[in-house]
């Protein structure tokens, strides 16, 4: 299946800037709230002749010493699996379940010395084997491997499964729910709806904007992939994803506080001590929320623009009421927190000031490595609009970014479970894997998707701990960030 390309206009001015790196090669309406917004059986039996006893066991997995990827492989993909231990073994064996047989043999290559204290590591590749089936592997030393399964449709079956997780955070939105104010008691708001980001009906409002920019980013790269697996065949309904979007959206703009203009921060749960069971409260505005849902509405607003105009126009008054109450308290706002808002607000209105504000922050910091998501998303933005803008900035930031794909890149191909080495947090992997499809979607590269499915790989098993780590608990931005992976995944 193609991946659709989103036109770059400016990001295409400056791929020569990039192509020196070495991975690289060419190849219903928004609501307005009035006033508010092994088994192990068979083991132990022994047989006794005389004095002779022997024990037989049934195959017990031994983990993590043999890492395979326990969700399973696609026929035609690459299969790689990673030894540990004190000492490797030279040789591995493929067996089919089913029948007992080795079909397969392989040879261990040693890719990380045993150092003191450590665990050597080790790499085998069983590619060849694209029958269909349930398998195992074995090897001197380190024993047998999880079971391991070889099958067609992984990648869609793995995409309805997280965007089912995703749908499933939901809180219960069918009657009213009206939340006092943490500072203001007397006062409530009806603010049914939303994502839940932590127990109780907890919902944040920043964590749910990133949420909403990675769908957006999913679906704006991948929606031919996307939508062919999560929406049925002929049917002339919305998206999925988009009406996750736009559900989503619905319910922080009942966060705005359309007085102000500024944004609540969440509803949260309040303790009063350990044994409390706590209340829902709504925490008041931050200049934090309301950058973020600016940049939100605004994004959602170009987004929307040519499909469903009604509601963009809704998203950019929303985004500019927020960005009223910025500048207000401009006293109090980051320049990274101006600068994330007024990049979306210029690329949807091409306004003069937006531009003169994005002008004054990159005119400091456009030379140097972006770290924040504030500014790595902002600097995305800026170098896909197809308004004016300023070209040694976007040669600059792309440098940078694609800077830090390689690297990423280069660390991933000498890494222990070929990702990034040294870091094993969900949360920050599937953020690092998600700009290195970015870059892959930029400047297509054959290195990027080797490593982008490694990353699916380091999921889905072959981590240290030998275990599927996909479920992303009460976070909506993990599983958005997902879903961009596999939708790169399934457009090759």
């Amino acid at each position: 299946m193609k991946r659709k390309k989103t036109a770059y206009s400016i990001i295409s001015l400056v791929l020569a800037a990039s192509l020196s790196l070495t991975a690289c090669s060419k190849q219903g309406g928004l609501v307005n709230v009035p006033g508010h917004v092994g088994t192990e059986e068979g083991s132990g039996q022994v047989k006794t002749m005389l004095s002779e006893a022997r024990i037989e066991y049934d195959r017990v997995p031994m983990s993590p010493g043999i890492l395979v990827d326990l969700v399973g492989y696609e026929p035609d993909a690459e299969k790689i699996a990673v030894f540990e231990g004190d000492i490797l073994p030279r040789s591995f064996s493929v067996v089919d379940n089913k029948t007992g047989e080795k079909i397969f043999h392989g040879v261990v290559e040693e890719k990380i010395e045993a150092a003191e204290g450590t665990l050597a590591c080790g790499i085998g590749d069983f590619s060849k084997i694209i029958e269909p089936g349930d398998y195992h592997i074995e090897a001197e030393l380190l024993g047998y491997s999880k079971d391991f399964s070889i099958s067609e449709g992984i990648y869609e079956k793995l995409l309805k499964e997280k965007f089912e997780s995703l749908r499933a955070l939901r809180s219960d939105d069918s009657t009213a729910e009206y939340i006092p104010l943490e500072d203001k008691p007397e006062t409530r708001l009806e603010v049914s709806g939303g994502w839940t980001t932590g127990e109780g009906g907890q919902r944040d409002v920043v964590d749910c904007c990133l949420a909403i920019f990675d769908l957006i980013k999913a679906y704006d790269y991948f929606s031919d992939a996307l939508d062919g697996v999560l929406l049925a065949e002929g049917s002339d309904k919305r998206s999925p994803i988009l009406d996750e979007i736009i559900y989503e959206a619905n319910w922080l703009t009942k966060l705005q506080n359309r007085e102000t203009g500024g944004v609540y921060t969440s509803v949260t749960l309040k303790k009063e001590n350990e044994n409390d069971a706590g209340k829902l409260v709504i925490v008041g505005e931050t200049t934090r929320a309301t950058a973020y849902y600016c940049a939100v509405m605004a994004n959602l607003s170009y987004f929307l623009s040519k499909t469903e105009p009604e509601l963009s126009k809704d998203c950019l008054l929303n985004a500019v009421l927020a960005w009223n109450c910025l500048e207000a308290n401009r006293e109090l706002v980051t320049e990274s927190q101006k600068f994330r808002a007024a990049v979306e607000l210029y690329r949807a209105t091409g306004n003069a000031s937006y531009k003169e504000a994005l002008d004054e922050y990159l005119k400091v910091h456009a030379d140097r490595d972006f770290e924040e998501r504030l500014e790595i998303d902002g600097a995305m933005s800026y170098m896909s609009t197809s308004k004016s803008v300023n070209l040694d900035y976007c040669t600059t930031l792309m440098r940078h970014f694609m800077s830090k794909a390689e690297r990423n890149a280069i660390s991933s191909k000498e890494a222990r479970y070929l990702v990034e080495d040294g870091v094993e947090d969900e949360a920050t992997l599937l953020r690092d894997v998600s700009e290195l499809v970015e870059a892959d979607f930029i400047l297509t590269s054959q290195e990027y998707y080797k490593i982008e499915i490694n990353y699916l790989h380091y999921f889905c098993g072959r981590n240290p701990e030998s275990g599927i780590c996909t479920s992303f608990s009460e976070n909506p931005d993990t599983y958005a960030q997902f879903m961009i992976l596999l939708g790169n995944l399934l457009s090759k």
